[in-house]
């Protein structure tokens, strides 16, 4: 891969893995609720993802600070500075396109949780799941004017950690 954008990191790395259905009509998941009811356990899971990539990035993203990342804006900080091309050339080294499995699938899935993660505890957000479950979205009230419903607006996590890894987003710097 030449020049690595989000939407070749996406095809190569993520699009095989969606489910067939999804796969055949995306704009229909898209902003389908995949846990309408609520349960309990599936932001559980996703809260879960989050602190256990909080604990790990570190190590994994070679942060040089054992410190685990904390769920405020300047953990997002941290995570964004380690998001640098040699960090993420490294994961997929350490991987194949497609592999749920590996290095780079992981990092990018668990950090958009943690992003989440980020914004539910610290602004009020709450989690939207879709299918597949790193697509889930965290919804924040608008900031519309208080005669108007309030309409929520979703976050998409997963696409912010990709774009992110995209080689015109990178800085130059590291």
């Amino acid at each position: 891969m030449d020049t690595p954008t989000a939407q070749s990191l996406f095809e190569q790395h993520f699009w095989p893995l969606y489910p067939p259905d999804v796969r055949a009509d995306p704009s229909r998941y898209r902003d389908e609720d995949a846990n309408p009811a609520r349960n309990p356990s599936i932001n559980a899971h996703l809260a879960e993802a989050a602190e256990l990539f909080a604990q790990n990035a570190p190590r994994l993203l070679s942060m040089g600070s054992s410190e685990p990342l904390p769920f405020t804006a300047d953990g997002v900080a941290r995570l964004s500075h380690a998001l640098d091309r040699a960090t993420r050339d490294r994961l997929i080294a350490q991987s194949k396109p497609a592999d749920p499995e590996g290095a780079f699938f992981n990092a990018v899935v668990h950090a958009a949780m943690y992003v989440g993660e980020v914004i539910v505890r610290a602004h009020g957000g709450a989690w939207s799941a879709r299918r597949p479950l790193w697509e889930s979205v965290v919804t924040l009230p608008s900031d519309s004017p208080a005669d108007r419903p309030s309409t929520p607006r979703g976050v998409p996590p997963f696409h912010w950690v990709l774009k992110h890894l995209d080689d015109r987003g990178i800085l130059p710097f590291s």
